[in-house]
């Protein structure tokens, strides 16, 4: 039987790989993020590229992406000042989406805008707020993908 997978999608600069390495315990505030260049496997989650959601030609690399795993993790940062996905995004995917509004710690963080990105691109489960840097909210989505494996 295949792990369970995760899908992470989002703009470039949101904070998908940070993330993740958070999900793993693995983050560390002193690394040097690299920005993901192609599909890149971390255990049970997928990272994308920014730049496959940040541009409608890619829309279908995100769309078979989507079908090998169990969840699309979409990821926008408390700190973006625009929304680059349409409204309706999330129905791209055959998938569930959950939400995830990253860098919750920054100081021109909005999650009220975050959230409102979300649910107009068509998020209608779970947002969950987090902080790499911290910490804050990774225990809480670490639990809820855990317990959906």
């Amino acid at each position: 039987m295949l792990k369970t997978k995760y899908l992470f999608v989002g703009s470039t600069g949101c904070g998908k790989t940070s993330l993740i390495f958070a999900l793993l315990d693995q983050y560390d505030p002193n690394m040097r993020i690299i920005p993901t260049q192609g599909m890149t496997c971390h255990g049970t989650y997928i990272d994308l590229p920014g730049n496959y959601c940040d541009n409608p030609d890619c829309y279908s690399i995100l769309s078979v992406c989507s079908q090998q795993v169990q969840f699309v993790v979409l990821v926008v940062g408390a700190d973006q000042r625009s929304m680059l996905m349409p409204e309706g995004f999330s129905h791209l995917f055959i998938r569930p989406v959950i939400g995830v509004i990253t860098k919750i710690d920054e100081l021109n963080a909005n999650c009220e805008r975050a959230e409102l990105w979300h649910r107009r691109a068509g998020v209608s489960g779970p947002i969950y707020s987090v902080s790499a840097r911290t910490g804050a909210g990774i225990v809480s989505l670490r639990q809820f993908l855990e317990n959906d494996e």
